[in-house]
């Protein structure tokens, strides 16, 4: 079981520094895409992918939220945009689809200690007794699935 994103397995994380295009627009990581997709406004939009780091992307994000201005439905898609830029991130880029590949059958559990557990599992004082939802941790299984599955079409035709 891989239980934190950091060190050696930092590739999964959503912070990890890799470029994804997208829709014509190079996004700087995972994080980066998914923040940006919760803005309604074009400046709020350009301020998360120009950020230099994802963790600035949040902060950004949490800026547009408590004035109101992201999209009203982002809750409702987020799960989908989360598949895309993971699905992107890594069928981008050779170097750590090969590192997700390598992983083979492990859980992966996105191990935090800021209290997110619907993408992860904080395992801080307050949170070890609840069970995260681990979604990041089921979407990046998932697309490594799908990217094992496609490798191996294409390595039998």
């Amino acid at each position: 079981m891989i239980n934190l994103f950091r060190g050696e397995n930092y590739f999964l994380s959503n912070m990890y520094p890799v470029n994804i295009l997208f829709n014509g627009i190079t996004f700087k990581s995972s994080e980066h895409l998914y923040q940006a997709h919760k803005a309604i406004y074009l400046i709020d939009f350009e301020n998360i992918v120009n950020c230099e780091k994802g963790v600035e992307t949040k902060k950004i994000a949490k800026e547009m939220q408590r004035n109101k201005r992201i999209r009203k439905d982002f809750h409702e898609i987020k799960d989908h945009v989360m598949t895309v830029a993971v699905l992107l991130k890594f069928g981008q880029n050779k170097d750590i689809k090969e590192k997700l590949l390598a992983t083979g059958i492990e859980m992966l559990i996105e191990g935090n200690y800021w209290h997110d557990n619907y993408w992860g599992n904080c395992t801080c004082d307050k949170c070890k007794h609840i069970l995260g939802v681990n979604r990041l941790g089921k979407t990046l299984m998932s697309i490594r699935t799908i990217l094992s599955f496609q490798q191996n079409l294409l390595t039998k035709s």
